[in-house]
């Protein structure tokens, strides 16, 4: 993000040794933040620290991806937005509710999965893609086009 909004001033020690300084944000009242400190050196320089992204209570993002090539012909790839890991099951729905189509894959530490629609015995049109890892479910429409 490009807006923050000052949450609180800390006073810098008038000492040339080490210091560590805390903030608690008793304000914070959503899962996700973004945060960065604003330093004011004595001399009037200012400089911003890298942008942290902060879950309160260690709470994890609901599982969140892209399907590409959409519309998929026969090799596409799960791209997620943070690093997955565990037993990931794919399905391919049809819009009647049918699996037509699943497998059973590990992900350690990646964000892009790739996958092919091997042993193919249905039409093309449009289908929802079902991914369950770590008992957390992203679902995406996709369209399947005939090779």
């Amino acid at each position: 993000g490009a807006d923050y909004s000052k949450i609180a001033t800390v006073a810098a020690s008038n000492s040339s040794l080490k210091h560590s300084y805390t903030f608690e944000d008793k304000n914070a009242d959503r899962n996700l933040y973004y945060y960065r400190i604003r330093i004011i050196e004595i001399n009037g320089i200012t400089k911003n620290s890298e942008v942290i992204l902060l879950r309160k209570n260690n709470q994890r993002l609901p599982l969140k991806m892209k399907v590409m090539p959409n519309p998929i012909v026969d090799a596409f790839t799960l791209a997620f937005e943070d690093k997955i890991n565990g037993v990931m099951t794919v399905r391919l729905i049809d819009m009647s509710g049918r699996e037509v189509w699943k497998r059973v894959t590990e992900a350690l530490d990646i964000y892009n999965v790739p996958l092919r629609l091997t042993g193919r015995s249905f039409n093309a049109g449009t289908y929802l893609l079902e991914v369950i890892l770590n008992n957390e479910k992203a679902v995406a429409q996709v369209m399947v086009q005939q090779r």
